[in-house]
């Protein structure tokens, strides 16, 4: 399965990873054109060194910033742009991801951007969004730790600590992984953890064996001890990748249908799956077995949930196992069913040669034409299926 590996050992930044993944492959004029085209920005790449490293580096020309900029006003400039739905997708969450972390941190009613709300800003995320749509949407990996810096850095709030605040808030939310490291500057911007928390994974077992396709260097603004460069590469991954996961179970027999579907839904929330298994419990009682898998971290938090909802005296944590994942994409098809035209999503498994191995229908897409036309949801999932099954397995 081919995939693109960050290594962020001298921090991430917005234009550093752009210019990585231009330098691994993506097309420079077509990433160029979509980042004027949105943000009225021109932009340049040129080839520079950092240490003994030959690095692309993005050149923006100099603009009148803006104090703030709201989120609304920056959603309205994506959507309003010609690009791809799954480029606006994608980059509209990293903005609510950016968005998210301001409000947090600066206790603000309305939500705007600050430092992140910049031009460049929205340059970098449009770019490196659209980067990745040229690459043929990669699975994209970073190898863990991500290298923070330390120390303060200067803001228009101030001296702030390293990492800044915001940038913090979104290592906890999205779950990055990171370590200071030794060097007395900020390695990692607000952009940079947005970027990687909302469109990447950690590899985390770093033995995963890969072959090497192409390679990419990415220039960052400082010179340090360590090349500030942004390491990216394409590479076929000879397994599954893993991630570290915690499974958590536990016995319930005393809540209502009412008390465990509430129940599911937080849990269906907070976890990477969950199932209830009816079972017979002490004394003849009917009960329900409770199996949830979550990341690595997150099982003290899920296991203090399901004691508080449902009531259970003990959750069994089973610590530290690996979970191969495969990758899956997310299409759209067009079918016809009673002689009618309808779309849907479907979920699509793919093999480590890349071969479509499953094609499952999106439940709520299936639900909402099940509904709307009254026809059994068995019968529109069997028509989602099957087209998306004529459509993609020859790929």
């Amino acid at each position: 399965m081919r995939c693109i590996l960050i290594e962020p050992f001298s921090g991430v930044s917005g234009d550093m990873l752009l210019s990585a993944l231009i330098d691994v492959g993506a097309d420079e004029n077509e990433v160029r054109k979509r980042i004027e085209d949105v943000s009225g920005l021109k932009v340049s790449f040129e080839r520079c060194k950092r240490g003994f490293i030959n690095a692309l580096r993005m050149l923006v020309e100099p603009y009148e910033e803006t104090e703030k900029t709201k989120l609304s006003d920056i959603i309205k400039l994506i959507r309003d742009s010609d690009l791809p739905d799954e480029v606006m997708k994608i980059a509209e969450e990293v903005f609510v991801t950016l968005a998210k972390a301001e409000n947090v941190v600066h206790n603000e009613d309305v939500v705007h951007l600050h430092e992140v709300g910049q031009k460049d800003a929205i340059a970098d995320v449009i770019g490196v969004c659209t980067a990745l749509h040229l690459l043929g949407n990669l699975p994209l990996y970073y190898v863990p730790p991500i290298i923070t810096g330390k120390g303060v850095v200067q803001t228009s709030h101030g001296t702030l600590p390293v990492p800044a605040p915001a940038t913090l808030e979104i290592i906890r939310e999205c779950k990055l992984i990171t370590t200071h490291g030794s060097v007395m500057e900020e390695l990692l911007t607000p952009t940079g953890a947005a970027l990687v928390g909302v469109l990447s994974r950690p590899l985390s077992d770093s033995y995963v064996p890969v072959r090497t396709i192409s390679i990419g260097y990415g220039a960052g603004t400082k010179e340090l001890a360590v090349p500030n460069v942004l390491r990216a590469r394409i590479v076929e991954l000879l397994q599954f990748p893993s991630e570290r996961v915690e499974m958590i179970e536990a016995n319930v027999d005393d809540l209502s249908g009412e008390e465990l579907g509430s129940l599911r839904e937080k849990l269906e929330r907070e976890t990477l799956d969950v199932v209830f298994v009816p079972a017979l419990m002490k004394k003849g009682r009917m009960g329900t077995i409770i199996k949830a898998v979550v990341r690595e971290g997150d099982g003290e938090r899920v296991a203090n949930l399901i004691i508080e909802e449902g009531g259970s005296l003990g959750v069994r944590i089973y610590n530290t196992l690996h979970r191969a994942v495969a990758k899956r994409d997310i299409r759209e098809v067009q079918f016809e069913l009673g002689g009618v035209k309808e779309s849907s999503r479907v979920k699509l498994g793919l093999g480590l040669d890349g071969r479509i191995v499953s094609v499952k229908a999106e439940y709520e897409d299936a639900k909402e034409i099940s509904d709307r036309r009254g026809i059994p949801i068995k019968r529109v999932i069997r028509a989602i299926e099957d087209a998306g099954w004529r459509l993609f397995s020859s790929e």
